[in-house]
């Protein structure tokens, strides 16, 4: 004879519970349910493509501006309808030079880029002189690592 449970058991598994009845509003949003999903996500795209255009028109107004920069014995000054920024010189870590540019470092990465045709020819020794007093050129990094002496 059987134990009482493993009858349960096969019993239970040969004889399912019917499902009840599935109502027909529940049915219908369960159907409609990929619809509005589909929706939202179209939603979601129109308003991103709206921001991104927005944020396109509002850097292109923010660039187009008129900009001034000031350098002085304080710091580097910038000045956009509305905002004025001044940058100490104890922010800077270094400054670079090319053909073209004055770089003025904040780190490794970061930094204010100043394209040199900004200036007068005479203003560029007065503002070389006061960037070696207040910077320092950055020194070109040695070779990284450690010695390998071949055996």
């Amino acid at each position: 004879m059987l134990p009482l449970w493993f009858s349960i058991i096969f019993w239970t598994i040969a004889n399912p519970r019917p499902e009840p009845p599935v109502s027909v509003w529940r049915a219908k949003i369960f159907s409609l349910w990929g619809f509005y999903v589909s929706l939202a996500g179209a939603v979601c795209f129109v308003a991103g493509i709206k921001l991104i255009r927005t944020a396109e028109w509002l850097a292109f107004e923010i660039k187009n501006q008129d900009q001034s920069m000031t350098i002085g014995p304080e710091g580097v000054t910038q000045q956009t309808p509305g905002i004025r920024t001044t940058f100490r010189w104890a922010r800077f870590v270094s400054y670079a030079e090319t053909d073209s540019l004055l770089v003025l470092r904040q780190g490794s990465a970061a930094g204010i880029v100043i394209p040199k045709r900004l200036f007068d020819e005479h203003d560029l020794p007065a503002i070389r002189k006061l960037l070696a007093e207040r910077l320092t050129l950055p020194v070109p990094s040695l070779t990284h690592g450690f010695e390998v002496h071949p055996s």
